[in-house]
């Protein structure tokens, strides 16, 4: 029986439709791509790649030639499905294939594995554990340093008392850069006997527009390795209220 060039497509497609298998099922079976499979099938392939027909021919044990552009085929159809012929050589490609696809997949599992480790590592040695902050209070959280102690955290709400719209415009910044220049003398003597921690104290910090804002601090103190750090909750109040502390 000859096939004629354009009727190839048509009738590889009615064999892949007659065969009951699905597009992974053949793709497995004849290590083809499952793409490949759905093209012929759906009669989608743009062009007939005679490697492609000839694997999909050989799979079904149909005995064929080339002629040219034209396919002749040796073997009759009648109706009935289609045996996948699977010689040993096939099925130990497939084997191959698969062991190949599985070792791939674990190498890349154990490349993540190796690189969540890691991170791990990096933030147990230096990452300090902190309590959590509460987005809907005034907090922040400092490494403290005498001579740049540094914003690690601070909520939304504290950036915008500030005039920050971003709290991420204060993160890794200088504590000292929103205290007034009056109080870092007080601020640095505290911070003399880092392991203190607790007691209310009142400041005067620098909006971004330049305006002085006066504040309520209560910190807890906790250690990491040899740091220090400082949770710190907030309190906006008065000029009156913080002469009054100060007196």
């Amino acid at each position: 029986m000859l096939i004629e060039k354009e009727n190839i497509i048509k009738y590889i497609s009615e064999l892949i439709e007659k065969s009951n298998y699905s597009d992974l099922q053949l793709a497995n079976k004849l290590t083809l791509h499952r793409a490949s499979i759905w093209s012929y099938r759906n009669k989608r392939a743009n062009k007939i790649r005679k490697s492609t027909i000839k694997t999909i021919l050989d799979g079904f044990g149909i005995e064929f030639n080339f002629s040219g552009e034209n396919i002749e085929i040796f073997q009759n159809e009648k109706a009935g499905k289609p045996k996948i012929v699977e010689s040993q050589d096939n099925s130990d490609k497939v084997t191959q294939y698969f062991l190949n696809e599985i070792s791939r997949l674990n190498n890349k599992i154990d490349i993540k594995n190796q690189e969540i480790n890691n991170l791990k590592t990096k933030l147990e040695n230096n990452s300090p554990i902190l309590p959590q902050l509460d987005p809907n209070r005034l907090q922040l959280q400092i490494k403290l340093d005498k001579t740049n102690p540094t914003f690690i955290n601070i909520t939304a709400s504290y950036s915008k008392l500030l005039g920050y719209e971003n709290p991420f415009e204060l993160l890794g910044k200088s504590y000292h850069s929103v205290l007034h220049p009056e109080e870092v003398k007080r601020v640095n003597e505290l911070e003399e006997n880092q392991e203190k921690g607790g007691d209310d104290y009142v400041w005067r910090l620098i909006r971004k527009d330049g305006q002085t804002i006066y504040i309520r601090s209560r910190g807890t103190i906790t250690k990491s390795g040899d740091n220090y750090f400082s949770t710190v909750d907030i309190l906006n109040i008065t000029k009156e209220e913080y002469l009054e502390n100060l007196a």
